[in-house]
């Protein structure tokens, strides 16, 4: 998405969770989204391009509501298209996007909903691309990215509403977050890839599910606090560069993953980790430090390896990245 010039509040800044912020910051993104889009409309007037319908659709867009992730998908896919600078192929993405965005109710999701992949036909381009993840697991095996079986969709729900509750129990400002944040929650069977959020598909995380021998709920609690992490902290690259370093200098150690990456995912992952050990301190503190014990230890392994990087004289941050990273320090 284009960066729109802004200036990101001092207490947007952090890692810690402010329920009372997660409005504002939301909204923000809407925001640039639609000034955005609208901006890339706007360079079609002076073309035999009509945009005139799909304009007074997108300006009625209210940023009030919490967005369909189809919003953002459509907003990407449009720069995309609008770089091929061919007609044919902007006018078919127009001509999608009104047809997409015919049923405006449809696009202001109240609550969150817990799905298998493949079951809404505004996925499909986001999965394909979910498809072409290049990392191999141990085995030398490429992703596998499936549908869940309806016999075992309903274990799944229930027990990732068990998670939340308990996510809510440890730490009431995580699960404002959470709320805020996460419009959907899709859920895939396969192998290599555990999970991923995007601002292509802003608002909705994409989860493997567990093994059958893992402690269900914890990984759970796990793997949604890592990616609402990263919902919260992507809003704030809609306004800031917060790691200057290229994205093509793929030469630092990863917490999580075992290929060197660029600086802005040693940020990210870094971000999401200070959230993880926080989350599993609290639980432990409310009585399941043996249950927690080997998730909060790996947690806080990795997150030395993404602190070490971040801290680095190799990290080049923006004021509003050097501010992010100097909060992990006050986030129990």
């Amino acid at each position: 998405m284009d960066k729109i010039i802004s200036k990101v509040p001092l207490d947007w800044q952090t890692v810690i969770p402010n329920s009372k912020l997660n409005f504002e910051i939301n909204k923000s993104v809407r925001e640039v989204v639609k000034t955005s889009v609208l901006m890339h409309l706007d360079c079609l007037q002076h073309t035999n391009i009509d945009c005139s319908h799909i304009t007074r659709v997108i300006k009625g867009l209210d940023v009030e509501f919490r967005w369909h992730p189809l919003i953002f998908l459509e907003a990407y896919e449009l720069r995309e298209a609008m770089k091929t600078k061919t007609v044919t192929v902007i006018k078919a993405r127009l001509a999608t996007m009104y047809q997409n965005f015919s049923g405006l109710y449809l696009l202001y999701p109240c609550k969150y909903t817990i799905t298998s992949i493949e079951t809404e036909s505004w996925e499909y381009p986001y999965i394909k691309h979910l498809r072409s993840y290049d990392q191999k697991n141990i085995r030398g095996e490429s992703a596998d990215i499936l549908p869940i079986e309806n016999n075992q969709l309903t274990v799944h729900q229930e027990n990732i509403r068990s998670a939340i509750t308990l996510i809510q129990d440890a730490e009431p400002e995580f699960f404002a977050e959470f709320k805020e944040f996460v419009t959907h929650i899709k859920l895939f069977r396969g192998k290599v890839l555990r999970g991923d959020t995007s601002p292509r598909t802003f608002g909705a995380i994409w989860l493997r599910v567990p093994h059958e021998l893992e402690d269900q709920v914890g990984y759970w609690i796990e793997h949604i606090v890592h990616e609402f992490s990263h919902l919260r902290l992507e809003a704030l690259f809609f306004h800031d560069k917060i790691v200057l370093n290229p994205s093509s200098q793929k030469e630092f150690r990863a917490p999580i993953r075992d290929d060197l990456r660029p600086m802005r995912g040693i940020f990210h992952a870094t971000f999401v980790l200070k959230r993880m050990v926080s989350i599993f301190k609290k639980l432990s503190m409310m009585g399941m430090d043996i249950r927690f014990r080997d998730r909060l230890q790996l947690c806080k392994l990795q997150l030395e390896i993404g602190l070490d990087t971040v801290y680095s004289e190799k990290a080049k941050l923006t004021t509003v990245g050097e501010r992010i990273r100097d909060s992990f320090n006050d986030l129990l």
